[in-house]
């Protein structure tokens, strides 16, 4: 684990790859679920909500491995923009006591890596 954290660059660009696969697999199921009416399929709602909150997930993903790859900071907005989007997911997949606990657990976690960020980037300089 310590080797991959070492080489930042590497793990960022296979992340930024894993995104970009969860992205395509997302907008092609996303799709499917779209056109299935017109074929005779029964309209999901749910399950359009579901591969639409996959796709959201999959571009905050892209979004941090893209700016930790280039070394840049991320900010605190786009921080909170990606803890929104995972609070929403766990909102839509889980049910009320657990999707609760998993957004203020989330919460944690952002505030976290934010201010371990800030004391890497200081540390940097």
């Amino acid at each position: 684990m310590k080797k991959l954290l070492e080489n930042k660059e590497q793990f960022y660009g296979q992340l930024y790859a894993l995104a970009n696969l969860f992205l395509i697999f997302s907008v092609i199921m996303f799709c499917i679920y779209l056109v299935a009416p017109l074929f005779g399929g029964k309209p999901s709602v749910s399950a359009l909500m579901h591969y639409t909150s996959w796709i959201i997930l999959a571009l905050g993903i892209r979004l941090v491995s893209q700016k930790g790859r280039k070394g840049l900071k991320i900010r605190a907005h786009e921080y909170s923009i990606l803890c929104l989007a995972t609070i929403l997911n766990f909102i839509i997949w889980f049910r009320y006591p657990i999707n609760i606990v998993l957004g203020m657990l989330s919460v944690v976690v952002t505030v976290i890596s934010y201010r371990a960020q800030n004391r890497r980037m200081k540390k940097d300089l």
